[in-house]
């Protein structure tokens, strides 16, 4: 227990359903979307922007969910020739420390790879500890740094780490 919530026991934590988004999912994908980014970040998505983003067909997009159906968390990446990025990854508060983010990185990847795509990239505030985490421990590795490039809700500037993963790589157990 880190952040004042017991831990889910080992045997409720079931793996998500994680299936393509369909156009039906968008009001509960920016309702997560809301709840993981501050409206006045520049990581906060309106929900038309959302919406906008979803029917390109250079967008992948992913939903997880509890078995009754609910949200609890998505993954956007958005592919480029050989190679894409995340564009956004987030999960409900009630629903982190679950396996959830592991589950749709680790998904994301492989459709991203089974479409041709070699290597992924990301970015990702370098004060989000958790993300960082989860990212490193995938395999992504720090390949750049944009100085100052987040805005927060305060008017301080944080640093951007752009970071990449081989698609040929086992994410979580580090073999190519």
């Amino acid at each position: 227990m880190t952040d004042g919530r017991p831990e889910p026991a080992a045997a409720d934590r079931q793996p998500p359903t994680v299936r393509p988004v369909r156009a039906t999912d968008a009001e509960s994908l920016h309702a997560v979307h809301a709840q993981c980014f501050d409206p006045r970040s520049g990581e906060f998505w309106r929900r038309s922007d959302l919406v906008a983003a979803l029917d390109q067909p250079t967008m992948t997009a992913l939903v997880a969910e509890t078995p009754a159906g609910v949200t609890m968390g998505y993954a956007l990446a958005r592919r480029a020739a050989d190679q894409a990025e995340i564009l956004s990854l987030g999960v409900a508060p009630d629903n982190r420390r679950s396996g959830c983010a592991r589950h749709l990185l680790r998904q994301m990847v492989k459709r991203l790879k089974r479409q041709g795509v070699s290597h992924v990239f990301l970015e990702v505030r370098e004060t989000n500890v958790a993300a960082r985490a989860l990212y490193e421990a995938a395999g992504f590795r720090v390949i750049g740094r944009r100085r100052a490039y987040y805005l927060s809700h305060d008017g301080t500037r944080t640093d951007g780490l752009t970071m990449m993963v081989n698609t040929s790589r086992d994410l979580f157990n580090g073999t190519a």
